[in-house]
């Protein structure tokens, strides 16, 4: 059995090696591969945060190199930080990594693409895109394949967002309520919080790869700064305090605040330099970008489905303390909330203004569009409507 078992391995890496023409992507051919029929109604899924495919084009090739089970394993760690000009393009939403045969798999969407194609009546679409590019851009790629999409069925757009890719279905809202009918939000952010400082400062492993989003990649990724609270929003509020349970006045979007506080790049156990990327410009994008999720009173909006979970202890509050070094944060004992394990559900509440129902779940923030009770909600809904 382990014999077999390597073998397959061996096949698979072999095989992930390979370079091979990628005929998809947001900005090229429709990922899905869906021939439109005008009757049906359009689905589009937005994946999130690490959830498309990543490739680099290679001369006339593209090589995948997010994320297959090399990656996964830890013997292949191809260089994911956002350059100006970094030649990666995304590829399609990740379905699974798994070894050929089905043995040692782990889903991600393939359970919900799989359940919605099987509906007679829908055509499910995907946008899959660069997450780690500022979410400002990724937006405004989001409405150019709307708009795209919309040209070809008689009925507006049912739009699934899950985590980040909430953010960018809300953004889009806002911006196109008019081809959007129905708006389901899946573990969205919608109010920030501190969650992604682990992410910014200890890194995030994938699978058995503790290397391929180390923090000093991660910092240069312009979507993860989207993330936190807005002081003068409608959001997250007192998320950093002192040892002693002092509040401290945050400003997530100012250089400044991140300077004085050593946080993410500015850490003070971390080796690599905040002149690396641009992080006052990743700032003020995603301040706009923020601004732009905000209720309208002039939208006339859709239905909203918002899909959270509370069952999980999720990051709320982060101590610190200053030393004579500087700020030391404690980030692996943050003081939890009630939440999807990534997303407290504080933070995944929309601001204030926004009218929704809430379909609760017990499955964890990666997984929540994998419970097939949630599933069935989905389509319960998308089939009254029509």
């Amino acid at each position: 059995m382990i014999k077999k078992v390597f073998m397959w391995i061996g096949v698979f890496l072999y095989l992930s090696c390979m370079t091979s023409k990628v005929k998809f992507g947001p900005d090229r051919v429709d990922p899905s591969g869906v021939i439109p029929e005008r009757n049906r109604t359009p689905v589009v899924l937005v994946p999130g945060y690490l959830g498309s495919e990543l490739y680099r084009k290679e001369k006339d090739s593209e090589k995948k190199i997010y994320l297959g089970l090399s990656e996964a394993l830890g013997l292949s760690n191809p260089d994911l930080s956002l350059h100006e000009e970094d030649s990666i393009l995304p590829g399609k939403a990740l379905r699974e990594v798994s070894l050929p045969g089905g043995f040692f798999g782990v889903k991600v969407y393939s359970p919900i693409i799989e359940r919605l194609q099987m509906e007679k009546n829908l055509d499910l679409h995907e946008f899959p895109y660069d997450w780690r590019k500022p979410n400002l851009h990724s937006g405004e790629d989001l409405i150019l394949y709307l708009e795209k999409i919309s040209k070809n069925y008689d009925s507006k757009i049912v739009l699934i967002g899950h985590s980040n890719g909430g953010l960018l279905s809300l953004y889009a809202t806002n911006k196109r309520p008019d081809l959007i009918s129905q708006l389901f939000l899946a573990g969205a952010p919608m109010r920030g919080g501190i969650g992604f400082l682990e992410d910014l400062m200890l890194g995030n492993s994938l699978g058995l790869n503790k290397t391929i989003l180390e923090p000093c990649t991660v910092q240069t990724f312009g979507s993860v700064y989207a993330f936190f609270p807005v002081k003068e929003f409608d959001d997250t509020k007192n998320v950093l305090q002192t040892k002693d349970g002092k509040e401290i006045a945050d400003d997530f979007f100012s250089v400044d605040f991140w300077k004085k506080y050593n946080l993410g790049s500015y850490g003070t156990k971390l080796s690599c330099s905040p002149k690396s990327f641009p992080l006052e410009s990743y700032l003020k994008l995603s301040r706009k970008f923020k601004e732009s999720i905000q209720f309208n009173s002039s939208i006339s909006y859709p239905p909203i489905r918002n899909i959270t979970s509370d069952k999980h202890p999720t990051a709320r509050v982060l101590k610190g303390s200053e030393t004579k070094d500087g700020w030391v944060w404690d980030i692996s004992n943050s003081t939890p909330s009630p939440g999807d394990g990534r997303v407290t559900i504080e933070s995944a509440t929309l601001p204030g203004g926004y009218l929704s129902e809430n379909i609760p779940t017990n499955y964890t923030h990666s997984e929540i569009l994998n419970d097939p009770s949630v599933q069935s909600e989905i389509l319960k809904r998308i089939n009254s409507n029509l």
